[in-house]
């Protein structure tokens, strides 16, 4: 498995990272534009700006800071995006129709766990939302009243208030 993709171990064994990874697989002859080498690569990326607090990044600076890291052509990265993307390993949101009027073509990608945590968690909110308010109306003048006998107390008129 190792000689094939040696880039799982970075993703099925803990603590070997995409650099271990990667070196494992030069070793192996891997070239450097390998596809499975920017899958893994753009993956990388991906947790490593979740480590820094992002849930999404936009697709045109994940596509450079990919290039960057990995120093390949832009079309290896392209190609290894839309791989993984059909794998269902990353989740490509379309932000063009978000209200904030995003410029044409704006794109966020997901790391595929990131985005079901954040659709449910949306979904959540609006059924909590839509839900029925279990507090009834009061009527305060009313409760007044009635604590006032339940208590056999006083209010002075600034309590009340």
């Amino acid at each position: 498995m190792v000689k094939e993709n040696p880039y799982r171990l970075a993703a099925d064994i803990f603590g070997i990272g995409f650099i271990t990874a990667d070196k494992i697989a030069e070793k192996l002859g891997f070239a450097k534009d390998s596809e499975l080498r920017a899958q893994a690569g753009i993956l990388y990326v991906l947790y490593q700006l979740a480590d820094e607090g992002h849930v999404y990044y936009p697709h045109g600076p994940l596509i450079k800071k990919s290039r960057e890291i990995l120093q390949v052509e832009q079309d290896v990265i392209l190609q290894a995006r839309g791989t993984i993307a059909l794998e269902k390993r990353i989740v490509i949101e379309d932000l063009n129709g978000a209200p904030e009027g995003n410029p044409e073509g704006l794109k966020a990608v997901y790391l595929a766990k990131y985005h079901l945590s954040e659709t449910n968690i949306a979904n959540r909110l609006k059924k909590l939302v839509r839900a029925p308010k279990s507090i009834r109306p009061i009527d305060a003048d009313k409760a007044v009243k009635w604590v006032q006998e339940k208590l056999s107390i006083r209010l002075a008129g600034r309590q009340i208030v």
